[in-house]
């Protein structure tokens, strides 16, 4: 069964995560499988165009056309980059529209990431409301209550 793999990233395709997701993309690729990334609006200026093994859509070039990113029509598993809110904020308006299983990608501690960039305790993070934490984090980091919630709805987490 050839599979339509939809990878979001949290940034551009210079971040840490495409590294790994290359990896995952061109393996995927030999296999048959069609694999397309998403990234933020303002990530798809920034990427790097080097011959990639996947096609490379804005958000908001997703949310438009679902079926129209893949030669084969729509995704048949969306592959989340950690769960920054800007990928959660993608996730919550395509998976409304799109009900698609969930793998989630883990690769940093995000809880740490927050609670260094806020200069709190990780325990002091969740003494936050999310809205608190909505008005005070950028969009590259995680609110824990957020990442929680799309942890519980996939169906696979890959976790280094």
């Amino acid at each position: 069964m050839r599979l339509n793999i939809l990878f979001v990233l949290y940034g551009d395709l210079s971040s840490n995560t495409a590294n790994p997701l290359r990896v995952f993309a061109c393996e995927l690729k030999k296999l048959g499988h069609e694999c397309v990334v998403a990234v933020p609006d303002e990530g798809i200026y920034n990427a790097v165009f080097n011959p990639e093994p996947f096609a490379l859509y804005s958000y908001s070039e997703v949310l438009k056309k679902p079926f129209e990113i893949f030669s084969r029509g729509k995704a048949d598993i969306v592959h989340a980059c950690t769960l920054r809110q800007t990928v959660c904020n993608f996730l919550t308006l395509y998976l409304a529209d799109n009900p698609t299983p969930l793998a989630v990608f883990m690769e940093d501690n995000e809880l740490w990431l927050t609670s260094n960039y806020l200069g709190i305790s990780p325990r002091e993070v969740y003494l936050l409301s999310h809205k608190q934490l909505v008005d005070i984090l950028p969009l590259q980091y995680s609110s824990p209550f957020q990442s929680d919630l799309f942890l519980g709805l996939a169906e696979m987490v890959f976790l280094i």
